[in-house]
């Protein structure tokens, strides 16, 4: 089943341009029926709930039927429109999202979390008189959490409604089967009169950030590091190197009231785990590596770093052992 029925290249310029892009009916018509069909089968389900979501909204993860290549298609879309990088395209959430019948019709605005680098929204239903608010001009500092902790985190003369009070704003009157793009995690944005609005949204990235392991190859690279950590050997394997996991939330020290400074790693939803200082420096130059150039990719690929060092992060999860393309590598059969 295809999905997207535009070439976002044509867009590319626009996107780049204005810092947003509205397609009108940029979905097959098949792509947008599967999805009402969707919808309606999970209504009555369990909404997600967990770290970091919230809303006055049921979110749902959405599972893509076999015949569509989620992935692929979205690397395809923000590459080719946003200039991510495919080599490290990572969808980050896929969440069906249904508005509560009372939701606000004037909530404040928000900004994703960080690893919303660009978001991706699919409309599915939208009552008359819903619309997107973005604010794509003014206070594009991103949202540096990958929690839901940041307007908890601004002073009161910094919050949204302070901030934009006067600031210009586009409105997008969407309806269903519309696509819009925009980078979620550094634009301020609402959805005005959102009550019974049904859309898909899709946030992206290309710094290996995927803190709820909704992209399927983060679970893939997990399983695989597992296996191979399963095995007797007495170091790597060749070709097999270190990269974060796409869990990690965050690395650095931790300054205790008794003036020790801790190095320490926080992974997504979990304590905080501590780390020695030689760790914490194989950490700090995988995370350069990973959102840096090529170059510096390969580089961080080529750490000399001792594999007991390694191992040990693998097994608490904090980094994930791949090949040299970045993929899972394939597991010995034997050590």
């Amino acid at each position: 089943m295809k999905t997207f029925c535009f070439d976002p290249g044509e867009l590319s310029a626009t996107y780049q341009a204005q810092g947003w892009v509205h397609v009108r009916d940029g979905v097959t018509p098949e792509f947008l029926d599967h999805l009402r069909a969707y919808s309606a089968r999970h209504e009555a389900e369990a909404a997600l709930h967990g770290t970091g979501i919230r809303g006055a909204k049921n979110q749902h993860l959405y599972e893509p039927p076999v015949d569509v290549d989620l992935v692929a298609d979205l690397r395809a879309l923000t590459t080719g429109m946003c200039g991510l990088d495919p080599e490290r395209f990572t969808l980050a959430e896929r969440h069906l999202k249904r508005y509560e019948p009372d939701a606000d019709p004037a909530p404040v605005a928000h900004k994703d979390r960080l690893a919303s680098q660009v978001s991706v929204g699919v409309s599915i239903d939208v009552p008359e008189g819903s619309y997107l608010v973005l604010y794509p001009t003014v206070h594009r500092d991103p949202n540096p959490f990958l929690t839901a902790d940041f307007r908890e985190s601004l002073a009161p003369d910094e919050l949204p409604e302070v901030v934009l009070r006067g600031s210009p704003a586009v409105e997008i009157h969407d309806r269903p089967g519309d696509v819009v793009l925009f980078p979620g995690s550094s634009v301020w944005h609402l959805r005005r009169n959102s009550a019974n609005t049904v859309n898909l949204y899709l946030k992206c990235n290309d710094f290996n950030s995927d803190p709820l392991g909704e992209d399927p190859s983060t679970a893939a690279r997990r399983r695989a590091t597992d296996e191979l950590l399963a095995l007797p050997i007495a170091g790597l394997p060749a070709g097999v190197a270190p990269v974060l996991s796409r869990q990690v939330e965050w690395i650095g020290t931790l300054l205790g009231r008794d003036g020790v400074d801790r190095p320490a790693v926080k992974m997504w939803d979990s304590p905080v785990v501590f780390v020695s200082a030689s760790q914490l420096a194989l950490l700090t130059h995988l995370r350069d590596a990973s959102v840096g150039s090529s170059a510096a990719r390969r580089a961080g690929a080529s750490t000399t770093a001792p594999a007991d060092e390694v191992v040990a992060l693998a097994r608490f999860g904090i980094v994930d052992l791949v090949d040299a393309g970045g993929r899972s590598p394939r597991v010995p059969s034997s050590a």
